[in-house]
Order: C-alpha cells, then structure tokens, then sequence
C-alpha cells in the first residue's frame, strides 16, 4: 500500500493556501500561470516532515521533496465552472477509455 502525500483536494487556490499554511509547508518556487489557460495556477510546494517521537516530537525536522499543485483562481473561476469542466473532461475520458480499454492515459480539451 502506497503512503497518501501531498495535500489532496484543494484545488481552490484559497483553499490550498489555507492549507499550506496549516499544515505549515511552504512554497518554493513562483506560481505559474499559463496565458492559454487565465485563472489557472500551479504552485511548486513543500511539506514538513516532523519528528515521531522523543523530546522533538511533532516539530518540523526538515522539508520533504518539492510537490506540485495546479490551482484554480476563484476570483476567475467560479467553483460551478470548474465543477462543470470537470464534469466535461470525465465524461469524454470515460468515451475514450471505453472505445480504446488498451490504453490506460488520455488527453481530453474542453473549451
């Protein structure tokens, strides 16, 4: 079984900086944005790794590997938008996956 890491859901950019804060990460790199997709952002992040036990236990110890993120601005997208185009990319996934089940990775656009 495969250890969960990073900081799963959170794909409002609110919601993940809220997050990283928390959980007291940081971020280690400038958020991207990409002209093609506005309101779209990812970040380049770090999470602690503490102490499990002794006189230290539960301080940060050093920073695991850098993770990243893609985030979405609710200021530029609304959450229904994102639900929406999830919904979109899910459904033509399924399609493709359903008319091709050798292959196991897709590329799918919605506009």
């Amino acid at each position: 079984m495969q250890k969960k890491t990073g900081i799963s859901g959170a794909h409002n950019q609110d919601a993940f900086l809220e997050s990283i804060e928390m959980t007291e990460a940081k971020i280690v790199g400038p958020k991207y944005t990409d002209a093609r997709f506005p309101g779209l952002i990812e970040y380049e992040f770090q999470l602690p790794a503490r102490a499990a036990n002794g006189p230290n236990t539960g301080k940060i110890i050093r920073f695991k590997k850098a993770e990243k993120k893609t985030t979405y601005d609710p200021a530029r997208l609304s959450d229904a938008k994102v639900a929406d185009m999830s919904n979109k990319a899910a459904k033509k996934a399924e399609n493709y996956f359903r008319n091709n089940p050798d292959k196991r990775e897709c590329s799918v656009q919605i506009d």
